[in-house]
């Protein structure tokens, strides 16, 4: 027997539990190492909203500061504010730089907690694909901690930027969407867990709102052995239209709390207000910037950018030979990346074991690829970001593949 009291937990029990809680601490301990030993490169617009959160605390506050309130990131100063304002209730000026300051740590504090709810969640799904396949633990570990150290992830970890804090949420979405599929129960519960955090993710940054259908559908595809089929099943789709139901009203009330502050006088007001979140960023030749684009997601490039740019447009004033472009750092990062992105697909596509993975990859980075390219642009690895928790699934399910599957489903087809 394992147990010698009545009523105690057996002895297995609580031995797998402290085994499981010291792999959750290596991995925590293991992200902590690499944000102390790594500084970001740039903050994105951190300074921006800190700046802001401080001036607010002189006109009045969340409710009365319509500069608080942007179409992109329509909750994130907001929750700055708050959670600065609990931490000093007594702040006050537009220039008191203190204010600004305890505002700045205020949003990174909020990242690194992110950041560890992101990397807990990414292992606990790679641990239960992997587990069974020794030492799938350990590839557990690697893969998580890998997609931690990505470039565009590391960055803004360390950042007052929404960025994690909004993947932090698509990670969760996935998370329950993901154990709802291994219980196989498509819950109500579940499908408005799914719903409320990508919701909230998209009102910290609106683009997340791509990453919706790849999160809700994680349940309902990725133990079908139907595919994409499996969505037209009657519980499939009351999840899938539950987590809708729960991601509008979301949505709805966190505009609605925009509008009551800002007071839109007409459609074509709150219009200008949503075009102007854009900022008037643009770049040309898009097409061509995704060549470098996708990599950073991963890579640190450097100015090797600027290489490619000067050697692709003939620079006169900086000319580029073809033998100092072949010796650019970057060039075996840029060549790794896009022969995975493009080779790993391909290859899959012979194992039916990985087809709900890569179903569920292309419905996720699909969308964030023709954003990037025709409506926003692809040279920021941040735009790609929200597709990081089913690179994760497609990666676990790599690592479980083996020859006896693909003989087996080469046989079957």
């Amino acid at each position: 027997m394992d147990t010698n009291i009545a009523g105690e937990r057996p002895l297995a029990t609580r031995t797998g539990t402290v085994e499981a809680l010291k792999e959750y601490g290596i991995v925590v301990g293991g992200m902590a190492a690499l944000l102390w030993l790594t500084s970001p490169y740039t903050h994105g617009d951190m300074m921006v909203y800190s700046t802001m959160i401080a001036r607010a605390f002189e006109t009045g506050g969340v409710a009365n500061e319509a500069g608080l309130w942007e179409f992109g990131h329509l909750l994130w100063r907001p929750l700055g504010w708050i959670m600065t304002w609990a931490v000093i209730p007594a702040a006050s000026g537009a220039d008191d730089w203190r204010t600004a300051l305890v505002a700045a740590r205020v949003l990174i504090t909020l990242n690194v907690l992110a950041t560890m709810l992101s990397v807990v969640l990414w292992y606990s799904m790679a641990r239960s694909i992997t587990r069974s396949h020794p030492p799938g633990l350990a590839f557990a570990l690697v893969v998580t901690i890998g997609l931690a150290s990505g470039n565009g992830f590391l960055n803004y970890a360390q950042t007052g930027s929404s960025y994690v804090f909004g993947l932090a949420l698509v990670s969760l979405a996935t998370w329950v969407a993901f154990w709802s599929a291994e219980r196989e129960r498509l819950s109500i519960v579940s499908a408005c867990g799914v719903g409320l955090s990508i919701g909230l993710a998209t009102t910290v940054w609106f683009p997340f709102i791509l990453a919706a259908p790849a999160c809700a559908l994680t349940a309902v595809i990725w133990k079908s052995p139907h595919g994409l089929y499996a969505v037209l099943r009657r519980d499939s789709l009351i999840y899938v239209s539950v987590a809708a139901g729960a991601f509008l009203v979301v949505l709805s009330l966190a505009f609605a709390a925009a509008a009551s502050v800002i007071q839109f006088d007409s459609m074509g007001q709150f219009a200008t207000w949503a075009v102007d979140s854009g900022h008037g960023w643009s770049q040309s030749q898009t097409i061509t910037r995704l060549a470098t684009g996708v990599p950073r997601l991963f890579y640190y490039l450097g100015w090797d950018g600027l290489v490619w740019k000067r050697f692709m447009f003939d620079d006169p004033y900086a000319p580029v030979a073809v033998g100092e472009l072949i010796c650019c750092s970057s060039l075996w990062k840029i060549a790794t990346c896009w022969a995975l992105v493009l080779g790993l697909p391909v290859f899959l596509l012979f194992f039916r074991t990985a087809r709900p993975a890569l179903w569920l990859m292309t419905i996720s980075g699909a969308p964030l690829l023709w954003f990037a390219v025709f409506v926003m642009e692809p040279s920021s690895p941040e735009r790609f970001l929200p597709a990081y928790p089913h690179i994760l699934l497609l990666l676990s399910v790599v690592y479980t593949i083996d020859g006896r599957w693909r003989c087996t489903d080469r046989a079957e087809g």
